[in-house]
Formats: C-alpha cells, structure tokens, sequence
C-alpha cells in the first residue's frame, strides 16, 4: 500500500513541477484547485478539506517557503496509517493540523522533510490508539502536541522519551490509565498537559511526580471522586500554577492534598459533590488568586477556611447548599474583589461577615433566602460597586443597611418582597447609575427618595404597585436616561413629573391603567425620545400632549382604545417610528398626521378600518414601511401612495381588496416586499407595473384559482414568490420565465405534481420550492425528467402528500438538494436508485409514512447525509447504513415496530451524535451494537419494551454520551439488572429525570423509580445464607450459621418451636438472643426424640419483630433476615449403658497413652545407639589422615565435569 502511495505521489510531482511558483506565496487558483490558500504577512497558510493526501502534496511542492499553517479535514475514510514520504520534498510547515480522520497509527517516516520545521502538531478527532512516539523524536524541534479526541485509552511507560514538548493535549480520548513512568523525557520541558474529558479516577500522581516545569494541569471532566494526602499520593512540589479539577465526581479532599503548591494560582474545583471544605487546605497556597468552589454541595464554612489566601481576588462559591455566613468565614481577604455567593440556601449573615474584605468591589447574594437587609450588614466594604440581593425574600430594609456606599455604582433588590422604600434607606448611595427594583409589591416611594442618586442613569420600576407617581418622587435625578414604570397599574400622573427629568431619552409606561393622557404629563422640555405607552386602556389623549416633545423619535401608543386620530395632534417632526395598532379609530381626519415628516415606520394595523383620507400620507415622504394589515379595506385608491416613493415594505393583509388593489400599488419604484395574504383577490389578469424593486410577493390564502402568465412579467428582480393556501392546479407558462425567484411556494394548493412549466422554463435560480399539502402522486411527470434540470434547487418540502411510491425520475433533475422533507407523505417504497444522485443532501426527512423496510441500497450515494428522520414508520429492522454514509450524525428511528438491534446495525456510523430510537418494540440489544459509535451524544431509547439491559452496549459511549432515556420500558428490577444499576450510578448526570425510570416487575417494587433504589432493594441477598444443625443429642444440639453482611447485624436470635411428623407447629415459641459476634450456637434444653422448626434470624435496624413469630405458624416460610432447619434429637441413652460407655472410654484413653510412650522410648534408643557408631568412625579417620581443614570449596557449586574432574585422584593427593 506504501509503495503505490509513494509512486503515485512521485508520478503527480513529475506531472506537476512545471508548475512550481518561483516565490513562496500561493499558487495560482488553476493550478491549486484543491486546497484554500491565504497568503498573510506572518506566512501562508493552508485548509484542506476533503481532499486526497496526494493532492495536499502537490500544492506543497510549488511553494519554496515554508508554509506557516497546514490545515488538513476529512481524509480517506479508508486512510488508517499515515503514509512516510507525504512531506519529503515540501518546503516545510510550522503548524499541521490533521483532523476528523480514520487514522489509528503513524508511520515512523511520516514527518520526514519537516525535522527542521515542524514545532506544532496537532492530530485530532480521529482513531490513534497510542502516542506515535518513533514518528515523533525524529522532530527535535516540536514543542506542541495535539491529540484530542483519539482512543488512546492507556498511556504507556516512556511515551515521549526524546521528545521535548512543551505543551501536551490528550483531552477526551477517553484515558484511563497512566503509567509511572509514561512522561519520562518530558521533566525539564512540559509546562501545560491538557487530560480534560477523559476517564481517570484519580490524580495520576507517580506520572507527574517528575514534571519539575509543569505550570498547568487540567484534569476537569474525568470520574476523579477523592484528592488524597498520604505522602506518596499526595500532589508533589511541582511549579503548578494554574490546577483545574472540576466537573469531576469529587466528594472529598483532604487537608493537606495541595501542601506542594506554593505557587499556586488558579484553582477550579466547580462542578464536583464536596459537602465541605477541610481546615487547614489551603494553608501553603498564600499565593492563590482565583478559587472556584461553585456548583458543589458544599453546606457550611468554617472560620479560617480562607485565612491564609491574603493574595485572593475572586472567590466562587454559587450554587451551594450554604445557609449561614459567619462572621470570621471570610476573614481576612484584604485583597478579595469578588465573592460570588448566589444560588444558595443563605438565611443568616452575620455581622461584620464582610468588614474584613475592605478591597471588595462585586459582591453577590442573588436568590438565596434571605428575609430582609438588617443592621448585621451595615460595615460593608467601603469599595463596593455592584450589590446584588435579587430574588430572594427581602420585605424590609434596616435603616443603616446601605450607609456608607457612597461608591457603589449597581444595586440590584428586583425580585423580592419589598412593599415600599424610604429616601433614609438610599441616602448615601451618591455613585449609584443602576438600580433594579422591578418585580416586588412597591406601593409606596417616598418623595425625593432618589433625590441624591445624582449619578443614576436607569431605574427600573416594572411590575410592582405604585398606582401614584407624585410630583417630588424623581426630584434630583437629572442624569436619569433610562426610566420603567410599565406593569404598575398606574392611574394618575402628577403634573409635570418628567419636567425635572432632563436627560431622559427612555421612558415606558405601558401596561398601565392610565386611561387619559393629559397634556401636563408631558410639559417642559424633556429630552425624550422614546415614549412607550402600550397596552394601558387609554380612551382619550387631551390635544398637543406630546407636543413639548421635540425630540421624540418612537410612539407606541398600539393596544389601547383612541377612537380619534385627530386629537392626538401628531405634529412633531422627529418621529420616526409611530405605533397605532390594535386601536379602535373611528374617524380619521385628512390632517391626522400632518407635520410628521420624518416618519419612517408606521403601524396601523387591528384598527377595524373601512377607508383612509386619500392625503393622510401627504407629509411622510420618507416613509418605508406601512402595515394596515387586519383592518376592514376593500379598495385604496392609487391617491393615497402618490407620493410615498420611498416605501420598502407594504403590508395590506386580512383586509376585504380585490384584485384591483394591485393598481393602488404601482408606481412604487421602490417597494421590496408586498404583503397581500388573506384578501379575497380570487385571480390576477393584469401584469404587476412600474415595481422594478419589488422582491417578495405574498399571495397566501387570497383564493386564486387562476393566474395570468404575464402577471410578473415585469418583476425581474422578484426571488419569494408565496402563492399557498390557494386553489391553483397549474402554473402558466412562462410566467416565471423573466423572473429571478429563488425560493416558491406552492403549498396547500391542487397540484397533482410540479408544475412542468418549473422544468421546461428552467427556473435557473430557484433554490427553495415547497409543494406540501397538495394532492400529489408523484413528485415529477416523466415527462420532463429528461428536460433541464433545476441546477440550483436545495430545499424540497413535501409533506402531507400522496406520493405512496419514491420513484426514480422523481428527483433527478434536483442534483443540488441539501434538504428533502418528504414526511406524512404516504410513502410505502422508496426504488432503488431514486436518491442515488443526491451526492448533496444532508438532510433527509421521512417521517410518518409507511415504510416497512428501507434497504441500505435505498441510501447509497448520500455521502453528505447529516440529518436522517424515519420515525413514524413501521420499521421491523434497522439495516445498517452504507459505507459511505460516515457524515450522519443525527438519525431519528423512533415510533417504528424494532424488535432488536443487532451488532451491525450502525457498523458505519461513526460520527452519529443523536441516535433515537424511542417508542419501538425493542427486546434485546447486542453488546457492540454501539461500539462504533464514539461521538454519540444523544441516546433515546424510552418506551420500548427492554426488561433487561447489560452493560456492554453502553460501556463505549462512555467517553462521549451525555443525554441517556431509558424511561417507559417494562424493567424487571431484579438481580440481573445490578450492573445497569451500578453503570448509571456513576453517570447520573445522563439521565434527564431520576423519577421516570420506574420498575414495572417485581410487583412489590412496581412504579418506584429505578435509580434511587438501594441495592439491597434490587438484588435482595439473605442475611443468612447457610444454616445447619451437627452434633445433634437427646437434649442439645450445635447450630452453625454463615451470614453475608456481617457489618449490617447489630445481633442474632435463636429461636425454635416443636413440631408434629407433618412438621406443623404444635409447641410454644422460645428465643435466644445473641450478639453479632458468634456465628454458632448450642442450644440445650431440647426434649429427645423430638421434632423442632430451628431458626437464625439476623437483627438490622429495619427487623421486623413479628417476622419471629410467622416462621413458626404453620409451614416454614423464609424472608431475607433468616434461615430455618427442620431437626429431631435422639433418643435419651439409659443410665447403665450411660456408665459402661464412660468406663470403656477412660480405659482405651489409658492403653493410647501407654503405647505412645512406649514407642517413644524405642525410637530415642535407637538413635542413640546410631550416634555412637558415627562418632567411632570419625576418630578413626582422623587418626589415619592427619589434621583436615574445611574450605569454602567444599560449597562451591560446579557443573558435572568438575564433578567428575574432582572426583579422579591429582597428584599429591592421596586417594582414600
């Protein structure tokens, strides 16, 4: 495979080299086709998407200088191995980005040509299994590597021995393991490893123990649940100053498990299950600056827990379960400037909590519990400026509890229960430019009670009860811009209120009840500019209200019940944008709207009109956009547009015009959008005149049976044609012949098919067609399946049809389409080749039709399939998609009739993300059905009729899955479903709703939710799980017992009853009591040759008393606290034979004992005499030999022929 590769590869080079640029910057578009080229001052840099290797070496070879940035997406989907020799005669590249590839390995060669170049590498979202460590010590220069998203599970000893990276990134390849030794070679080099999002259980602490360089760690999003301190696995006296650990599992971290890291300086520990923080964790980080304790469960602090952070900035701790803040719990922060506390249960502050803090500048409280702002918080830091106290509970304010904030600049109280508020309460708050009060019961503000917010900018007054607004309430604020009273209630305005508000430029008082404007509200000389008074019952509006508004540029006056225009005495030049709908306008004067020349919008629509002065308009020569839609018209006379030449948009909807109105329009050289639904036009004869702009057309619902062919003959620029809702069976042609429509509607129409005329007139530019809701059969008349094709069409909507077969000319002259919406269509087979050319599509819908099998022939050729909808058909089989289809990554196969999934069923859908199969009638699921299935985010698999479910199909989608259904199946909760248990335990967070995954079996259990159940619950094991009765006599017996859970027993009671032959209970009940210690018991007093139920009964805290008395009713009857055993003791033994027995025993014990002796005394004799002979013949031998010397050679080990050479006579020695 190399080989052809390579020759290949030197073929297009030899082909090529004629066409070599002289200078390093792009080459010419001719001879680069393939690949994006961008030529900056710092280099060039290159994007290859989808294109052969061999081809991204041919644009390499015709640059001389190196490129800066090599980008390279989607390889070969048969590409496995990256092949040597790629860049070998390149000029270089600075940065390679290889991404969404199936590579698993790289060559040893594959880098070669970049060894002087290369020092950022980057191979993501594809299959490597290891760190290609041969490939990459050739690249001594390579300071960067990337490889996130792979299936390097297992980091192996000495991974990156001669490689001397810098940054290292291994985020979600689902690592589980890392050796001790796997980042030898990386100790004087690595400052930033990235193990985000991947399967560790805990710190690798022996692999990191040697990173003396190491500045950042990011270990979040792993299963991590403790941080120990136990010396060895402790944190090691690294450089670390950036540790991130959160969204992990964590519950626990002890004192000292950060004592290393001195130069600590951002710690994120958000996200995990810490219920406390212990005392003394943070005594060695001095230097920390941002801590993120957020998002745990954490439920109290104890003093000094933040003592030592005296460089602390930011500290986060929302999202907590804290109810209490004590006085020394922060304490001292001197340089803390923010402290995020929102989210929580907080009650109680106490006082002085925050006095230490004299450099905080953000403090937020938002919705936690607290009643009121008392006195306990009065010594805030001086520096405050933002406050947040929304959404909680506060009805009241101390007198002092804002006193000295005289630099705060944000004050948020909305969303409590604040029922009024004096100026005492604000008097110090000079700096204040925000403040939020909307959403609580305000009735009552005192006079100047903002009277010295000099600063402030926006009030927000929304929602509340101040019914008055009082004359002296905004005394003071003269740089007030922002003002919001609406959702009040308010029936009466002061005069002159506004007056003193002379930087105001935004003022909304809708949803009111102000029923009367009266002329003073408004008197003076306010800057206003927009003046919202919607929705608040106005009946009258007293003549020149808004006159002293000189500036006002919108009015919304729409919602309300003015009868008269006139009166309302509209004469101001500045208005832009005026708001009259939904009025009820009874006369409208030729002079209504004189004196507003600058209008630009305006709104009358759901005004009940029948006519309109022909010159109401006259002024607003600069008008663009009118809407009189839903409004009582039947004719506009050409008059009234007469001079309204600027006009963009028209919308005359839900009116009673005919198709004369048409004439009313013309003229307008720059209308764009016409807006016509809902008329009773019935047809149009006559072409559309002098509308050289107009680009949208809407004919929706106008009753048009019949159209000209020369109605748009004139509208060359016209692309959204909408003709739905109608009563057309057919298109005349030619009428769409001079125009440039890009996207028609056809919808809800008669047409038994697309209109031939669309493909014999081309429509080159149409590029979105909707036929739903027509009577249609098939999609194209063969006919013209042969004709031009609609070289641009994307988007096809047709749902709510009759189309029952997809036939193969159907969509051949759409060779564009991206997106097919066939859903509700009836369909019950799809031919062979009818989406075979669709090399574009990417999403495909079918849903709610009649398919009983879709073959994956049916889908070949779909290469840029993203998007697949099935659900709602009557699918027994799922067959797995074809080779090509790798780019789905949502298939939607619920509501079918699935039985099973089988191994192969998804076999090449490598990038799926959603996969739901819910509301089917699957059974069974084999264990590598999802194997391939890495990127899955998404699994639905509820309402089907699963009873049982291994693990092993979800084990793969560990790494990725975040969304898991499982609810609305038949669960046998029982033994078998322990390790499902078990799995879905530690992946809580995957299940959208802990309570609708219910139990249906046992009956006992039937309803309760699955996952909060205990495992004693769903796998019940009997506390005593063996029982037998030995050394049974007349009157005693020996009972031994083995329990399973010997932690759980607080003790044990023996209890028996007598017996009859048919093992019915005749006798009283009687008890030991033990404690847990023993696991055997004799019990005495028993009658002989009786018959007893025996039984052993575990003692828990949940023991169930009477459970003693129901072993022993009528037949035995077991339950998971006891064991019980049928016995009969013997016969009583007579007194006689009782002391013969005893007699016989003490005389064979007498003759055992003597025989023993006996023989001991024989075999000590022996030896004896055996000692004494060798003793003689070792001073025999003395005698004769002279004087013998031991030497350690007599130990020495030697192989058989020094064996043999020793044992022959040498001279000098003599043999004995």
């Amino acid at each position: 495979m190399e080989r052809v590769f390579i020759t290949s590869l030197l073929a297009v080079w030899a082909a090529d080299g004629a066409t070599q640029s002289d200078s390093g910057s792009c080459p010419r578009p001719e001879d680069n086709p393939w690949c994006s080229c961008y030529d900056f001052n710092d280099g060039v840099f290159l994007e290859c998407s989808v294109v052969p290797l061999s081809r991204v070496a041919t644009v390499l070879v015709q640059l001389r200088h190196p490129v800066k940035s090599l980008n390279i997406y989607d390889l070969e989907a048969n590409l496995t191995s990256l092949p040597p020799a790629l860049f070998v005669n390149s000029a270089g590249v600075s940065c390679l980005k290889i991404s969404h590839s199936s590579l698993r390995d790289v060559s040893e060669s594959s880098f070669r040509g970049l060894q002087t170049s290369l020092h950022s590498l980057s191979i993501i979202h594809s299959h490597l299994t290891a760190i290609p460590q041969a490939a990459l010590q050739r690249l001594p220069r390579l300071k960067t590597l990337d490889v996130e998203a792979n299936n390097i599970t297992e980091l192996q000893s000495f991974s990156f021995v001669n490689i001397k990276l810098v940054n290292l990134n291994m985020k979600g390849n689902g690592l589980k393991l890392i050796s001790e030794y796997a980042f030898d070679g990386l100790e004087e080099s690595l400052e930033e490893l990235n193990l985000m999002n991947n399967k560790l259980k805990q710190l690798p602490i022996p692999a990191l123990r040697r990173l003396s360089k190491l500045r950042t760690l990011k270990s979040a999003s792993n299963h991590i649940s403790d941080v120990i301190s136990d010396g060895y696995s402790r944190l090691p006296a690294l450089q670390i100053s950036f540790l991130y650990l959160h969204n992990n599992e964590i519950h626990s971290i002890e004192s000292g498990a950060f004592a290393n890291l001195e130069v600590l300086f951002d710690l994120q520990i958000s996200h995990n299950n810490l219920p406390e923080i212990p005392a003394g964790l943070f005594f060695s980080n001095r230097g920390l600056n941002t801590l993120s304790l957020d998002n745990n469960k954490i439920i109290s602090l104890t003093g000094g827990t933040f003592s030592h952070l005296s460089e602390l900035r930011e500290l986060r701790l929302q999202n907590n379960k804290l109810s209490r803040v004590e006085k020394n719990t922060f304490s001292p922060l001197p340089h803390l400037h923010e402290l995020h506390l929102q989210d929580n249960l907080i009650q109680y502050v106490a006082k002085e909590a925050f006095s230490s803090l004299t450099e905080l500048q953000h403090l937020n409280l938002k919705n936690n519990k607290l009643s009121q702002v008392t006195d306990s918080l009065t010594r805030y830091p001086a520096n405050l400026i933002t406050l947040q106290y929304s959404k909680n509970q506060i009805s009241a304010i101390s007198t002092d509890a804002l006193k000295g904030q005289n630099r705060l600049k944000i004050l948020w109280l909305n969303d409590n229960n604040l029922t009024s508020m004096q100026e005492v309460l604000v008097h110090d708050l000079s700096f204040l430019q925000e403040l939020y009060l909307q959403n609580n019961n305000l009735g009552y503000i005192q006079d100047k009670c903002f009277h010295n917010m000099r600063k402030l900018k926006l009030l927000k007054l929304s929602n509340n009860n101040l019914q008055h607004i009082s004359s002296l309430l905004f005394d003071g604020l003269t740089s007030l811009e922002v003002l919001h009273l609406d959702y009040n209630g308010i029936r009466e305005i002061e005069p002159r209120i506004f007056q003193r508000l002379v930087s105001l430029h935004h003022l909304d008082l809708s949803n009111n009840e102000i029923l009367h404007v009266r002329r003073f509200m408004f008197e003076g000389e306010i800057p206003l500019k927009v003046l919202l008074l919607r929705n608040s019952g106005i009946t009258d509006v007293d003549p020149y209200s808004f006159s002293s508004l000189s500036q006002l540029e919108e009015l919304d006056l729409s919602q309300n019940s003015l009868a008269h225009l006139n009166r309302l005495s509209l004469s101001i030049p500045s208005i832009r944008v005026l708001n009259l709908g939904d009025n009820n306008f009874q006369i409208i004067e030729e002079n209504s709207l004189y004196g507003i020349s600058n209008l630009n919008w305006l709104d009358m629509s759901g005004c009940g009109l029948f006519r309109l002065p022909p010159h109401l308009l006259f002024e607003a020569l600069h008008l663009q956009h009118l809407n009189l839609a839903r409004n009582n018209f039947t004719d506009l006379t050409s008059v009234f547009f007469r001079k309204l030449h600027n006009l963009r948009e028209v919308n005359i909807s839900y009116n009673n015009f005919s198709h004369n109105v048409l004439n009313s329009v013309e003229g307008l050289t720059k209308l764009e959008v016409l807006i016509l639904n809902h008329n009773p036009i019935e047809e149009l004869r006559h072409p559309l005149n002098d509308l050289p702009s107009l680009r949208e057309l809407h004919l929706s619902a106008t009753n048009l049976w019949r159209l000209d062919r020369h109605i748009l003959i004139r509208l060359k620029n016209l692309h959204t044609l909408d003709l739905s809702y109608n009563q057309l069976s057919d298109i005349p042609r030619g009428m769409l012949a001079a125009t440039s429509v890009s996207r028609l509607s056809l919808a809800e129409n008669l047409f038994p098919q697309i209109p031939n005329t669309i493909f014999q007139e081309g429509a080159p530019n149409l590029r979105s067609l909707n036929m739903s809701g027509n009577p249609m059969r098939r999609i194209t008349d063969p006919l013209v399946a042969i004709g031009p094709p609609l070289p641009l069409l994307e988007d096809l909507e047709a749902i709510r049809t009759n189309l029952t077969t997809l036939t193969t000319y159907d969509l051949q002259q759409m060779p564009s389409l991206r997106y097919l919406n066939l859903s509700r269509a009836s369909i019950s087979r799809i031919s062979p080749t009818s989406l075979r050319n669709l090399t574009h599509l990417t999403h495909l819908n079918l849903a709610y039709n009649r398919l009983q099998i879709l073959p994956k022939e049916r889908l070949r050729g779909l290469r840029s399939l993203t998007f697949l909808n099935l659900t709602g058909n009557i699918l027994k089989k799922l067959e797995p998609l074809p080779s090509a289809s790798h780019s789905l990554k949502v298939l939607d196969a619920s509501g079918n009739k699935l039985t099973g999934l089988a191994q192969s069923s998804f076999k090449h859908s490598e990038c799926l993300e959603v996969l739901l199969l819910g509301a089917n009638w699957i059974t069974t699921i084999h264990p590598r059905t999802f194997l391939p299935l890495t990127t899955l985010r998404r699994l639905d698999l509820s309402h089907n009729y699963l009873e049982e479910l291994s693990v092993s199909p979800l084990e793969p989608l560990e790494r990725s899955l975040e969304w898991l259904r499982l609810d609305g199946n038949p669960w046998r909760c029982e033994c078998r479903l322990g390790q499902l248990w078990t799995w879905l335990q530690d992946h809580l967070s995957m299940v959208p709703d802990l309570r609708t995954l219910k139990c249906h079996l046992p009956e006992a259990i039937s309803g309760q939710p699955f996952l909060m159940l205990s495992s004693g619950m769903l796998c019940p094991q009997p506390l005593i799980l063996q029982l037998d009765a030995q050394g049974i006599q007349s009157q005693s017996l020996v009972l031994k017992w083995h329990a399973s859970n010997q932690s759980s027993i607080q003790g044990y009671k023996v209890s028996f009853r007598e017996t009859n032959e048919d093992g019915r209970v005749v006798g009283g009940l009687k008890t030991r009591s033990l404690t847990s210690s023993p696991n055997n018991y004799r019990l005495t007093g028993l009658r002989p040759r009786t018959s007893y139920l025996v039984c052993v009964h575990g003692l828990t805290t949940s023991t169930n008393p009477t459970s003693f008395h129901h072993h022993h009713t009528t037949q035995y009857a077991p339950d998971l606290s006891s064991k019980c055993v049928q016995v009969k003791t013997d016969e009583p033994i007579p007194a006689k034979i009782e002391l013969s027995n005893r007699l016989a025993i003490m005389i064979g014990v007498s003759l055992g004992i003597a025989i023993f002796f006996i023989a001991g005394t024989i075999i000590c004799c022996r030896q004896m005499c055996k000692d004494r002979r060798e003793a003689a013949k070792a001073k025999l031998e003395s005698n004769a030999g002279g004087q013998n010397y031991h030497s350690y050679r007599q130990f020495s080990v030697q192989d058989n022929n020094d064996a043999a050479d020793d044992s022959a006579p040498k001279e000098g020695q003599t043999e004995c």
